[in-house]
């Protein structure tokens, strides 16, 4: 026993001595650590020091990562566009003017004409809103002044133009649709429908515009109340029948200072007119 136990711990004794030579060797500092003791901290160790990572760093460690250099402004500049582009949707082309657009001239359009007292008139009441309402129909300079004045104000109308209006000028309906207008019914040619009979108010009010306005006025004004005929007809075509609290007077030549004094102190719907001189200095007037 004793002869063994001697030879195991000289044994032991040369592995521990092997052992101490190997981590001596090994596991001494370099003289620049030993010299210089740091300790990276992690701002340390991802901060981008040109572009390359320290050499001392273990091989796994090493980043894979590229930084670009920018290019100055003016290499940009130079392979750019000649302005910068906003966005890259094109432009509409510029709208035509109306008196350039097509005319079906084999549709006469009646404009009535009449004689009365210059002067816009009111309903009893009051209304803290504003409606602005156009009847009939004008030519392509009155229609274009009209529409110019309510994009002025940016203000949207009720426009009751007649069946022959709409097929003069193929292009209205969906013109002043587009420009965010309601385009109504208000007959076809113009008659006074309580001079027609049931069949002949049917037909004026069916030959008319149907563009999605729920609303239809009858021409001059001119109906038997609301549980006559005309309403009743109208009715059919799920129409209703509009008229107005204010008459503008517009077509017989109401100064536009007194048609906006008069709308904007009564209120409600106003009736003004596409063939009326005053017309769009009263829209403007009152905005």
């Amino acid at each position: 026993m004793t002869h063994l136990g001697g030879r195991s711990l000289f044994n032991i004794a040369a592995w521990a001595g092997a052992l101490g030579v190997a981590l001596f060797v090994h596991g001494t500092p370099s003289a620049a650590h030993a010299a210089t003791p740091t300790a990276t901290t992690p701002a340390q160790v991802f901060q981008v020091l040109g572009g390359k990572a320290p050499a001392d760093w273990p091989a796994l460690a090493q980043p894979h990562f590229h930084v670009r250099a920018q290019p100055p402004l003016l290499a940009l500049w130079e392979g750019g566009p000649e302005r910068p582009v906003v966005n890259n949707i094109p432009m509409p082309p510029p709208e035509v003017p109306f008196d350039q657009r097509p005319v079906n001239s084999q549709v006469p359009v009646f404009i009535p004409r009449g004689f009365a007292a210059p002067y816009p008139n009111a309903a009893p009441g009051h209304s803290s809103s504003i409606t602005l309402t156009f009847d009939d129909c004008g030519t392509a300079d009155q229609i274009q002044a009209v529409v110019a004045a309510l994009a002025d104000v940016n203000e949207h109308g009720v426009f009751f133009i007649t069946g022959q209006c709409r097929d003069h000028f193929p292009w209205l309906v969906a013109t002043l649709q587009s420009k965010g207008h309601l385009v109504c019914n208000h007959t076809y040619s113009h008659p006074d429908l309580r001079r027609l009979s049931n069949y002949g108010i049917r037909s004026e009010i069916g030959r008319g515009v149907m563009a999605g306005c729920p609303y239809f006025r009858p021409p001059y004004g001119a109906w038997d109340g609301p549980r006559g005929r005309v309403a009743g007809i109208a009715a059919e075509f799920g129409l209703q029948v509009m008229l107005w609290d204010v008459d503008s007077r517009d077509w017989a030549g109401a100064p536009a200072d007194r048609i906006a004094a008069l709308a904007k102190g009564r209120g409600g719907i106003i009736l003004l007119h596409l063939h009326g001189a005053s017309t769009p200095e009263a829209i403007r007037l009152i905005g």
